[in-house]
């Protein structure tokens, strides 16, 4: 097990950035918007998909998922993300996974993350990879770093002080202790990777 990452410092540094974070949503819902038109089809999903998007953010990845006709509710533990994610037009509110989240079982056709396990330690991103499973009829799709190092990422994520070098080293691998099925899709964006989960 990897060791074990401040989630306090983490979502509280998240809590600062959101007003920054905005700045970049356009360029990040047009890039997703972009990569679901190319490969959403692999996603296999309805063609009115009820979507959790967890750690929403400013809800650029939820956003090009409503763009294609999914119903998309998101989440963030910033209060302040979910603010910004409601500016943008998604559904979101406050929650925090590692707690468990309310929703029963099989209650989304598939559950999506941009960006977030990988900044969490390896427990925590456990917790992540069983509730997914559990409230998901069929898929769980993470956009998240692969194994390939670049130096502006290193140097963020150090800065960030996640578990981004841990995690880095045992994808896609650990996503297989939970689920039944990964398929790693190359998105063609070099360090970052489609892992699309089955249940």
């Amino acid at each position: 097990m990897s060791p074990r990452v401040s989630n306090k410092n983490h979502f509280r540094l998240f809590e600062l950035i959101a007003r920054g974070y905005q700045w970049f949503f356009n360029s990040q819902y047009r890039d997703y918007k972009q990569l679901l038109d190319e490969f959403g089809k692999k996603l296999d999903i309805p063609s009115e998909a009820h979507v959790l998007d967890i750690g929403c953010g400013t809800g650029a990845f939820g956003k090009a998922f409503q763009e294609f006709g999914h119903d998309v509710y998101g989440i963030d533990v910033s209060k302040k993300m979910v603010k910004m994610a409601k500016r943008n037009h998604l559904q979101a509110s406050q929650a925090n996974i590692l707690e468990g989240l309310s929703f029963p079982n099989d209650s989304f056709d598939i559950v999506i993350a941009a960006n977030v396990v990988h900044g969490l330690g390896q427990e925590d991103r456990f917790k992540i990879y069983r509730e997914s499973a559990r409230i998901s009829k069929k898929k769980v799709l993470f956009h998240d770093y692969n194994s390939t190092r670049n130096p502006g990422v290193s140097f963020i994520e150090w800065i960030e002080g996640g578990d981004y070098f841990n995690f880095i080293k045992t994808v896609p691998d650990e996503f297989s202790t939970v689920f039944r099925d990964v398929q790693v899709i190359d998105i063609g964006k070099g360090y970052s990777s489609w892992y699309l989960c089955s249940v």
